[in-house]
């Protein structure tokens, strides 16, 4: 009789995405918005800079146009149009 051991499961890859042509690092020019939701409507919950890798918490498509819902901070989230920013790839 033959005993199979089965591998443990792999947890998930979390997902990043860097913000692309946002303000600096000090806040000069135009930052890319981080809203409360997604959508052009929603209000502004923070400013990312050019650079920021911020972990994905999920993707919507909306009206053709692809939303991210980030974490900026420790559990605070927003929501940033994808044309400002680029998933990182494993």
């Amino acid at each position: 009789q033959k005993i199979l051991a089965l591998a443990e499961p792999k947890p998930p890859l979390l997902k990043y995405a860097e913000v692309l042509d946002g303000c600096d690092a000090y806040y000069n020019g135009v930052c890319v918005s981080a809203r409360s939701g997604p959508g052009e409507s929603y209000p502004v919950e923070a400013r990312l800079r050019t650079g920021m890798v911020l972990k994905v918490a999920e993707m919507v498509t909306k009206d053709d146009q692809d939303w991210y819902k980030i974490e900026y901070d420790v559990d605070s989230f927003g929501w940033v149009f994808g044309d400002y920013v680029e998933e990182i790839k494993p």
